[in-house]
This record gives structure tokens, sequence and C-alpha cells, in this order.
């Protein structure tokens, strides 16, 4: 990895929309959401309406969410389609 953006975001926002729009400006290969509660969903959904998903799919990349997102009634299936496209990250999976 040559190069990093980390982007902060309120936790009580009601959308991530201008936090989408600084990452997708940056052209990531990979994005890692780590976050917790309403904006696991957020992250996951406007990843996907913003088209970082299809750009990053584009380039080979992966999307990443935290393993505190992976319920499936509270933010994967509220998610929609774009759950599909996110894997989720632990400390175990990101280990050599």
């Amino acid at each position: 990895m040559s190069e990093y953006l980390p982007v902060r975001h309120d936790p009580a926002a009601p959308t991530l929309t201008n936090e989408m729009t600084t990452i997708l400006a940056f052209e990531p290969d990979v994005f890692i959401s780590m976050t917790a509660g309403n904006p696991c969903l957020l992250a996951i959904q406007e990843a996907g309406q913003s088209g970082l998903y299809d750009d990053i799919n584009a380039k080979g990349g992966a999307l990443f969410t935290p393993s505190v997102c992976k319920g499936i009634e509270a933010y994967m299936k509220p998610a929609g389609p774009y759950a599909s496209c996110h894997r989720i990250a632990n400390s175990k999976s990101l280990q050599n």
C-alpha cells in the first residue's frame, strides 16, 4: 500500500455522503470501513450508491466492513444488494 486516506465521520450523522464523496475522489483500490452502529449500514449503502463499489470492483479491489457490522438483521439485510459487496474484516482474517 503506497498511500491511504483516513476519513472520520460523526457517528450521529444521518448520512455519510460527504465522507463518501471525499473517498471517491481519492480513487481507492480498497475501502476499509472501521465504524460501528448505524454508520455500518450507512457505509455499506453509500459505498454502493455513490459508485465506490463499482470503481473498486473494476480495479479488482475489495471493500471491507468490521466484524461488529456483520449482524444480518441490523446491518446486512437493510443494506440490500450492497451487503454482498463487502467482506467482513476481523483480526484473524487480516493476519498473514
